[in-house]
């Protein structure tokens, strides 16, 4: 079957590691990593990054952040799989808005693994099957090995902003971040700016997102590199 297919090379390119968390397997065969590359896909020419390509699928996740909404509305606690932004991504984003039928059809949907935090104590939560989703923790340490590389900035603007990762924070009505210098929680290898922020952010108050998809390849995809000149307004993120 297809979905056990790509669950099995999605187990490969992001595995739980021993503590609990999930991480890239830069091992995986049939795997390419931190490609980083850029593609154009949806309507408006809406740049996109190559993190990584797996057969005839490749994994990519906006340029820019797309908008500021909050993780959820009008809830304590929620998790992935019952949050607003789940929602708002895989209705409102996965729409004839932003897409159009032929690229609605390149757009695979794939299970969404949700590994319980080991260092926050949260537990595993069931795993979804989604279209478009956010990046955990793990998978963004996998694919964008630096803060260099996942610093980024509101479409048009030259100030870098957080944006959201799937991952839940110290509880439920909090999840984490990735920082406006690009640092996460666990950056030891690439230590913050400044160590005494917050890697979490409330549910409820609005953060960047940074929608992510697996796209089937096709002939036309051809994947560009975008200079400090092309690159325009983010040019030094």
């Amino acid at each position: 079957m297809e979905e056990s297919r790509i669950a099995k090379e999605l187990r490969g390119i992001f595995a739980p590691d021993q503590k609990g968390d999930s991480s890239q397997d830069t091992t995986a065969s049939d795997h390419k990593g931190d490609v980083d590359k850029y593609i154009k896909f949806g309507n408006g020419d809406r740049v996109w990054r190559v993190l990584a390509v797996a057969g005839d699928k490749a994994l990519i996740i906006t340029k820019d952040i797309v908008i500021d909404e909050p993780y959820s509305r009008g809830s304590k606690e929620v998790t992935w799989r019952i949050s607003g932004i789940r929602a708002w991504l895989n209705k409102e984003f996965c729409s004839f808005a932003y897409f159009s039928k032929e690229e609605r059809a390149r757009i695979v949907k794939v299970p969404v693994l949700n590994y319980r935090c080991w260092k926050h104590g949260t537990k595993d939560w069931p795993s979804t099957r989604d279209k478009i989703f956010l990046l955990s923790r793990g998978e963004v340490q996998g694919v964008l090995q630096n803060r260099h590389k996942r610093k980024t900035a509101m479409a048009g603007s030259s100030i870098s902003g957080k944006w959201w990762l799937r991952s839940s924070g110290k509880c439920n009505s909090a999840a984490e971040v990735v920082l406006a210098d690009g640092s996460i929680e666990g950056d030891e290898q690439n230590p913050p700016t400044n160590p005494s922020r917050s890697y979490t952010v409330d549910i409820g108050d609005p953060c960047g997102v940074r929608p992510a998809l697996w796209l089937k390849i096709t002939n036309e995809f051809e994947p560009f590199e975008i200079t400090a000149q092309a690159n325009g307004a983010n040019a030094n993120l």
